[in-house]
């Protein structure tokens, strides 16, 4: 297993150096996290992104990178020990899934009792397409937990006890709190319906020695809920506060029927499963092929071709039930499941990028299937000498089979031929000498089948994929600048407010009420003061007139009468500490500020507004305005003040740190259990 592992490492390692750019959505999950790290690295649980569409609540991002899961230590560690942030973020990411592939092999293990069918799933999920990911999207932060909780499942259902349950809860919150934790519940809520429905004496049974070890360990149980509850109320409240109308999700929201921020429109279902499906045909070329396509080692066809000599019994027939169910529902434009359940079950108005279930479940259960046919294949008598004839016989059948078909494709890469030969003599080898196939052997034999044609593709994809340099967050400076350096997200050369996939409300707003000119003009300082400042009624042509002529006047939301402030030719800009004004401390959450005015001005903090934000004078918390349709704007008194913006409360701190601790504890008190085990054993 570690050789596999290190073989992977070797075959992806120029991601790991930079010489080849993450794509697609690891983008941005790379530099959320980075700004994560960093931040926590000062000391400041980052509940504000002032980067992102000129400041958002950060909530959002930290629901999508699942900030309370213990990996992000291991990547402080790294960074701390002096790995570059982008080589310590992919290491442990690598780690991750690697512990996930672990995951499935004691999964396996735990079904099938077998080390060498749990060894060949490990094998098989590791130098599948699964892995990949890691480099386009976040789905190995859903994956990971998503097969450890099914293992902890298959445990606790067995043979209750503390370790099992304490896995089962900790798995649990750690899928919940990722960004998509509906996708993982439904996956969970059809295998444990289809279980309870083909396998319903089993899972009476195990209801009941369920029920029985509650009542013996209730305070244990009683304890893990409330961890549960404390968890869960994260997730929960993110969802609560976009039904509130504060943020704004136009690209993902469309026209959905529902004003909840976070439903989806079924225009945005138009990619689904089969979609995914045809096209990866269109690179069955693997020299042409791609990372991010649908691709599992040729030894798992070799199993499905012979599991047709295999008997079908309950456990094929969940499996089949239950990845036909996720095809179904995962094929939204030609069959009305999911128009059933968008209709009938609420949460699924909030899912959209259903080819996930390809990815999240299918593809696994297209290995387990392939395993529950070698685990009968191994069981199969061959007592007799006219027995190994005929089963060789059958195997030399299949295999030539194979190759008469990659042959006949015209643009079979040289390992595909041999992982035929090899996958033809391993199993020959079994079937002729099968009380000698085992120990390290046969490991290196399966190793030999499996990664060559695996190392080959992803070569192949690696090159033919495009290397887009830039990390937005990387280098983001921590001291706070005064001047807007022009972005993709805040640039007002290409408007396009709608395309905007996440910002506040206010900011979305603004966008599409002023011109692109006004709105670029908006955004070039941070800190401006006004010597007057009007009412705001929405009237976004009257501040954009204002915003061009350079008037010193600034709008302010709430405010019932006109202010005359002071006498000035134009609002004060700065672009540095001096007299008038210095920054005094600046981090994710707080900008504080010494002030020092000669007459009363009013301070506007190009910086998103949103629900949270507190001001401060002199340590008295002051009324806080919606200034010029979207930022902080406070009333500064003259003469040296500190002027202070503070985002969240002492509770919702105190949450985050909490959960960031019992996560690890959750974790690492696994660890110990299980090495303590191991020790005793």
């Amino acid at each position: 297993m570690v050789v596999a592992c290190v073989l992977w490492l070797l075959l992806f390692r120029d991601y790991f150096t930079g010489r080849i750019a993450l794509f697609s959505d690891a983008i941005s999950y790379f530099d959320h996290t980075h700004f994560f790290l960093d931040s926590l690295k000062r000391g400041v649980f980052p509940l504000w992104d002032y980067f992102w569409q000129n400041g958002s609540p950060n909530e959002f991002f930290l629901r999508r990178i699942g900030c309370y899961n213990p990996i992000y230590l291991w990547m402080l560690l790294l960074q701390v020990l002096g790995l570059p942030s982008l080589m310590a973020y992919l290491l442990t990411l690598s780690g991750y899934f690697f512990l996930g592939t672990v995951g499935f092999y004691l999964l396996a293990k735990a079904v099938y009792k077998d080390e060498r069918v749990a060894f060949t799933a490990f094998l098989l999920l590791l130098f599948s397409a699964v892995g990949t990911r890691i480099f386009d999207s976040y789905m190995c932060l859903v994956i990971v937990p998503t097969i450890w909780f099914f293992y902890f499942t298959v445990v606790f259902l067995s043979s209750p006890g503390r370790w099992a349950l304490a896995g089962l809860a900790l798995s649990f919150l750690i899928a919940m709190n990722t960004y998509i934790p509906l996708f993982y519940l439904t996956i969970v809520f059809a295998a444990l319906i289809f279980w309870a429905l083909l396998f319903f004496r089993e899972a009476g049974e195990a209801g009941k020695k369920v029920i029985d070890y509650i009542g013996h360990d209730r305070a244990f149980f009683i304890t893990l809920c409330a961890v549960v509850v404390l968890a869960l109320i994260p997730p929960l409240a993110f969802f609560m506060s976009t039904a509130s109308g504060g943020l704004s999700f136009p690209e993902r929201h469309g026209a959905s029927p529902l004003d909840h921020v976070l439903s989806v429109d079924t225009k945005l279902l138009s990619w689904g499963v089969m979609e995914d499906l045809f096209f990866t045909t269109f690179f069955s070329d693997f020299r042409r092929f791609i990372l991010a396509l649908v691709y599992v080692p040729f030894f798992s066809l070799v199993l499905w071709a012979l599991g047709g000599l295999c008997r079908i019994n309950r456990r094929v027939l969940y499996y089949f039930a239950l990845g036909i169910f996720f095809v179904l529902l995962g094929t939204p434009l030609a069959v009305p499941l999911h128009a059933v359940l968008y209709k009938y079950v609420f949460y699924f108005k909030y899912m959209r990028n259903l080819h996930f279930f390809l990815w999240f479940i299918l593809l696994p259960l297209v290995i387990f299937i392939a395993m529950e046919f070698l685990s009968q294949l191994l069981k199969t008598s061959l007592s007799t000498g006219r027995d190994k004839i005929q089963a060789g016989l059958l195997i030399i059948a299949a295999h030539a089979g194979f190759y008469l078909w990659v042959t006949g494709q015209g643009d079979a890469i040289t390992s595909t031929f041999f992982s035929i030969g090899a996958s033809l003599g391993l199993c020959l080898w079994y079937v002729l000498a099968r009380e000698h196939a085992r120990g390290w052997a046969l490991w290196l034999a399966l190793l030999i089948v499996v990664i060559p044609q695996s190392y080959q593709v992803f070569t192949y994809a690696i090159h033919n994929m495009p290397n887009r340099p830039g990390y937005e967050y990387l280098h983001l400076p921590r001291d706070f600048t005064y001047v807007t350096a022009e972005n993709p997200q805040t640039a007002g050369t290409d408007q396009r407010c709608d395309a905007m996939y996440y910002s506040t409300a206010g900011f979305q707003e603004l966008c599409q009420g002023v011109s692109s000119k006004a709105f670029s003009s908006l955004l070039t300082h941070k800190l401006v003061a006004y010597g007057q400042v009007v009412p705001f009624k929405h009237s976004y042509s009257d501040l954009q007139d204002t915003v061009l002529g350079d008037r010193d006047v600034a709008y302010a939301a709430g405010l019932e009468d006109r202010l005359e402030l002071s006498a000035g030719a134009g609002p004060i800009r700065f672009e540095k500490d001096g007299s008038l004004l210095k920054v005094l401390r600046f981090n994710a959450n707080r900008l504080a500020l010494k002030a020092n005015f000669p007459q009363k001005k009013f301070l506007v903090y190009f910086d998103n507004y949103a629900k949270g934000w507190r001001a401060f004078v002199d340590n008295h918390e002051t009324r806080l305005f919606v200034a010029n349709g979207s930022f902080k704007g406070v009333l500064v008194p003259p003469g040296p003040h500190t002027v202070e913006f503070r985002y969240g409360g002492t509770f919702w701190y105190a949450v985050q740190w909490t959960l960031i601790v019992l996560f690890n504890a959750l974790f690492y008190g696994l660890v110990w259990s299980l090495w303590k085990s191991r020790r005793q054993a």
